[in-house]
C-alpha cells in the first residue's frame, strides 16, 4: 500500500476552493479501495489561487499499529527477507 500526502502553506480558501475540494472527495471515494484524500486535474491547475509552495510524499507503508477498523481496511504484508 502506498500513501500520498500533500503539504502546504494555504492562502484563503473561498467558495470555490470547497466546491473543488468536495468534488475531489467525492470522487476519491467512489476508487475501490481508497483509503483517503487525492488531487483532481482542474484543481491542481488554479491551485495558485489558494496554495503557496507545496511539497507531495509518496510513501509505502510497511505496517500499522493501533486499534483496528479504524478505517484502514488492508493490512500490507511484511517485506521479504532474502
Amino acid at each position: 500500500m502506498y500513501t500520498s500526502t500533500f503539504i502546504f502553506d494555504a492562502k484563503p480558501f473561498d467558495d470555490e476552493f470547497h466546491r473543488f475540494n468536495d468534488e475531489i472527495a467525492e470522487h476519491a471515494r467512489a476508487i475501490p479501495g481508497f483509503l483517503g484524500m487525492g488531487v483532481h486535474k482542474e484543481a491542481k491547475s488554479v491551485r495558485e489561487k489558494w496554495i503557496e509552495s507545496y511539497r507531495v510524499v509518496i510513501a509505502e507503508v510497511l505496517s500499522t499499529y493501533g486499534q483496528a477498523g479504524l478505517g484502514l481496511e488492508h493490512v500490507p504484508h511484511a517485506p521479504s527477507r532474502g
